[in-house]
This record gives structure tokens, sequence and C-alpha cells, in this order.
């Protein structure tokens, strides 16, 4: 009788136990809150496209600290630290990860093929870089946005062309994620007949020496292709153009804010701000292979009167009724 009760009372701690701990988890995994990775190649995390998200996400009704967190890496601008940044971020084990540039994307996804990853601004085709399926149909575990930077280069030195007639030698200022943008930018170029004075910008990222360069080749302005590093300078760049005396155009249009002369592009800040819808999404259940890749087409055309009027440039009618932005 005492082994029956003993038996008994044994079976029913354990099975107390059992539903305690279940319990315990089960808690556990409701008070988890959702962790949001973040990898850039080369701005911090004050810069304002991450506030760009982070708006996203409050108008979607998130508050941070409460529904979730944010989990913030950058490369500064050293691409070799993207593998080990993206392998951390999968050791922490987040729920999705954004991120920015063509380098970022890439040691994203060789880092993980199972946590979803939003993509704010993959600058090359991500269907014949074979990082996607399709627009509509992405596959496997990455969604987000596409920026078409590539092809906006020989637009924007079209737009050059049309403001400077007889501009016949363009410095093209470019790093080390930007020479398949120059490839691409030279039919453009010859078409216009326009040289292309290529100027390599290093690590160091010596601007100064960059405009310096472009002026002792008689360049008669100067043209930024798409960069990360570019972009996390942005506000440096623009300032120097207008000291520098060379009418500037470039992708980003806080370097025209600055001082540059002229941008067209998308405006980064939106696209980051979309990344939240993605984000929202994932985290209430979707497939990021069943979200379709968004392809941004509302572009922006800024133009900067201030430094056209030091410059000594007449900026033609047509191109001030296109600008979407005049800084006067």
């Amino acid at each position: 009788m005492i082994d029956k009760v003993t038996r008994r009372l044994f079976c029913w701690l354990v099975a107390c136990v059992a539903i305690g701990l279940h319990s315990a988890g089960s808690a556990q995994q409701l008070d988890r809150k959702p962790v949001i990775g973040m990898l850039m190649v080369a701005v911090e995390e004050r810069d304002d496209i991450v506030e760009a998200l982070r708006q996203g996400l409050r108008q979607l009704g998130y508050v941070e600290g409460k529904d979730f967190s944010l989990e913030f890496r950058s490369a500064k601008g050293d691409v070799t630290q993207l593998p080990a940044l993206a392998k951390e971020l999968v050791r922490l084990n987040v729920d999705v990860i954004i991120t920015g540039s063509d380098a970022a994307i890439r040691a994203t996804r060789d880092a993980t093929n199972g946590i979803p990853i939003v993509m704010a601004g993959s600058v090359s085709d991500p269907v014949v870089t074979g990082l996607i399926e399709s627009f509509n149909h992405p596959g496997g575990n990455l969604t987000g946005s596409f920026l078409r930077q590539d092809e906006l280069n020989a637009k924007r030195l079209e737009l050059l062309k049309q403001m400077l007639p007889n501009v016949s030698r363009v410095a093209v200022l470019v790093d080390k994620f930007g020479p398949r943008q120059l490839d691409e930018l030279r039919p453009a170029a010859r078409a216009l007949s326009i040289k292309l004075e290529v100027i390599q910008i290093a690590d160091s990222y010596d601007f100064e020496a960059g405009f310096t360069l472009a002026k002792n080749k008689h360049c008669g302005a100067a043209i930024f292709l798409s960069s990360p590093a570019f972009f996390a300078r942005r506000a440096r760049i623009g300032g120097l153009a207008r000291n520098a005396g060379l009418p500037v155009v470039s992708p980003f249009q806080d370097i025209t804010r600055q001082g540059g002369l002229m941008s067209y592009g998308a405006d980064v800040r939106e696209v980051y701000f979309r990344a939240a819808y993605f984000v929202d999404r994932i985290l209430k259940g979707a497939k990021p292979s069943d979200l379709p890749i968004d392809q941004v087409s509302t572009l922006k055309m800024l133009v900067n009167l201030r430094t056209a009027k030091a410059l000594g440039i007449t900026i033609p009618e047509s191109i001030l009724l296109r600008a979407d932005e005049v800084v006067k």
C-alpha cells in the first residue's frame, strides 16, 4: 500500500514539475521580444536612415524596447569585416536581418539561409546576381527593395551635359565599390562626347585631394558613383564640393543640399522606412520567399541654385521644372 501511494505521489510530482517547466518555457517564449538585426557597410547607428527604419516601425505600432530590440552592426567601411559581423548576428538568433549594399547582402546571405533577410537598396540586379529567383517570387530567405543605382549613373551624366552643354571632361570619383558601375558609365560618356577622368578614392577617403586632382586634370565637373562609403560621408562631400569650385553630380540628396550642384536618385531614407513593412510582414509570419521585391521607381532630382550661382552656372528652365527640390 505504501509503495503504491509512494508511486502515485512520485508520478504526481513529476507531472507537476513537467507542467511547471512547460509553463515557464511557454512564458519565456511569450515574453521574448523579436530581435531585429541590422548590418551596414559604413554608416553608424546614429545615421538618419536607421532613424527612418525606426520611424517606419513606430508607424506600424512597434515600440522599441517593448515590442522589439535592435542589434546594429557596422563594418565601418571595411568589407572584410562583413562576414564575421553577419555570422555574429546569426549566432544571436535574430528574427530578421536588414542590410543595405551588395557586399553586405551577399555576406548575410552566405551566413544564413534560414533567417529572413530584408535588403534595403540592392544596387545590382538581384536576379542577375543570382540572389533571388524573380522579383515577384524571390524564393529563399531574401526580400526587400532594389534601387537600380547602376542604371542611373548614365542618366546623371546626361543631366550634367544638359546643364553644362560645353563640358567635355568630367572627373568620376570612384572607390572600391564602384568599378562595375564605371564600366557601365563609359558607353554613356562616349555617346555624350565626354572624356572621363577616373579618380580613385582610397580607403583614407581624402576627398580634398580628389577634387584637387580633378581641377588639375582640367575637369569641368565631377560625378560621384554610388558607394556606401560615399553615402556615409555625404554631408562632408557636399561641404567640400561647395569649396572646391566644381559642379558635383551625385546619387545622394544630402551632397546637393550641402553644396553639390545636382543629385538624381531614390531617397534612401524612404527605402529604409519601407523596410519596416517587410519586417512587419515577416514578424507576423510571412515568408520572405513570398514577398515580392520592391523595384524602387520614385526618383527625385535636387538642384542647388546657391551652388549654381556661386559657380556662375545658369540652370536651364527645363531642368528646374523637372526638379523635385530646388535649394535656394
